[in-house]
């Protein structure tokens, strides 16, 4: 268990975003130039750490909310769906349904396998530098490397179209010939 403390709105709040977060796919650098336009900031994954206090406040909440609405409009229904994301975001989706108490708890930015989709998975892998997607696999062997690893029972349907769209977001490529996926390097992303 973590020794830092936030409040207990805090936590709620930091573990509703990175959800979401992971539902869109967006990284946690991505999400983090909303608030900064610094490439290299990355407060979103120090708030996601429970090594330390940091926290959002209310403004942080809505800009999250603005581009969630923002990539939301930008994709189909079908997509929303195949992601476990939704149409329309709002802060108040960061803040808890009833009150909370006001003290201090053990910051606990908590892993929700139970919701986590495809997607979020190779988002999750990409962030921990997970040496796995650095080489080149099938989807079949994706699908049960991240069911291993997040103790789920995914088909290799759901990593099909994860990963293609994680193709057209440049964030893996694609080798045509054999049907092989990989995370995208530096060098892939400059020869486009």
């Amino acid at each position: 268990m973590s020794k830092y403390q936030i409040f207990e709105i805090e936590n709620y709040a930091i573990n509703a975003v990175k959800e979401d977060r992971l539902a869109l796919s967006i990284t946690q650098k991505e999400l983090a130039r909303t608030i900064n336009d610094n490439e290299e900031s990355n407060f979103v994954g120090v708030a996601e750490s429970n090594k330390n206090t940091t926290t959002y406040n209310v403004r942080h909440l809505q800009q999250f909310a603005s581009l969630f609405n923002h990539i939301a409009s930008q994709k189909t229904d079908e997509e929303l769906f195949m992601l476990g994301a939704r149409r329309n975001y709002h802060f108040t989706d960061y803040l808890p349904d009833k009150a909370l108490n006001d003290i201090l708890v053990e910051k606990n930015i908590v892993f929700i396998p139970n919701r986590l989709k495809a997607s979020g998975a190779l988002i999750l892998l990409s962030e921990a530098k997970d040496k796995f997607i650095e080489n080149w696999h099938t989807v079949r062997e994706f699908c049960d490397y991240a069911n291993s690893c997040y103790m789920q029972s995914w088909e290799t349907s759901h990593f099909s179209s994860a990963l293609e769209y994680a193709v057209k977001q440049g964030k893996f490529e694609k080798q045509e010939t054999a049907v092989l996926f990989r995370k995208a390097t530096l060098e892939s992303l400059n020869l486009k």
